[in-house]
This record gives C-alpha cells, sequence and structure tokens, in this order.
C-alpha cells in the first residue's frame, strides 16, 4: 500500500514540475559577439532587441549601432542647432 502511494506521490510531483517547466520563460543563450565589437551603449540594446520575435544578431548589431550613435549624439538627428 505505501509503495502505490509513493508512485501516485512521485506522479504528482513529475506532473507539477512539467507544469513549471511549460510555463517557464526560456533561457536566451548569450550573443555570440567579440566583445571587442560591441560599444559599452551596446549592453542596454542588445538584450532588449534579441527578445523581439525574428531578430537575428547581425539586425540587433546595426540596429543598436544606430541606438548608440543617437544616445552617444553622433548622428546628424541628434545635433543641437541653439534651439529648445
Amino acid at each position: 500500500m505505501a509503495t502505490k502511494k509513493t508512485i501516485a506521490a512521485a506522479f504528482v510531483l513529475v506532473v507539477v514540475l512539467m507544469a513549471l517547466v511549460a510555463t517557464s520563460e526560456p533561457v536566451v543563450p548569450p550573443v555570440s559577439v567579440p566583445a571587442s565589437q560591441l560599444r559599452p551603449c551596446m549592453g542596454d540594446c542588445m538584450p532588449m532587441c534579441m527578445e523581439t520575435e525574428g531578430a537575428t544578431t547581425e539586425s540587433c548589431m546595426v540596429a543598436c549601432e544606430g541606438y548608440c550613435d543617437q544616445v552617444e549624439g553622433n548622428s546628424p538627428e541628434a545635433t543641437y542647432d541653439g534651439y529648445l
């Protein structure tokens, strides 16, 4: 009788663990880009970009380069003409 209870308890435990795994978020592997190619501001941009559906490392690198240019003030759109 104790064996049946043990098997039933183990089965319930397995079902609960399967439900927890099924509802958890997937682990996103780290971006495999050499650190020498990453600008400091890409630490803010790359994780958010890679969460976008269909995003690739290459497309995020291009997008984050534009983001970094704007944040660092290196883009034509980021120039200051003296007007507020």
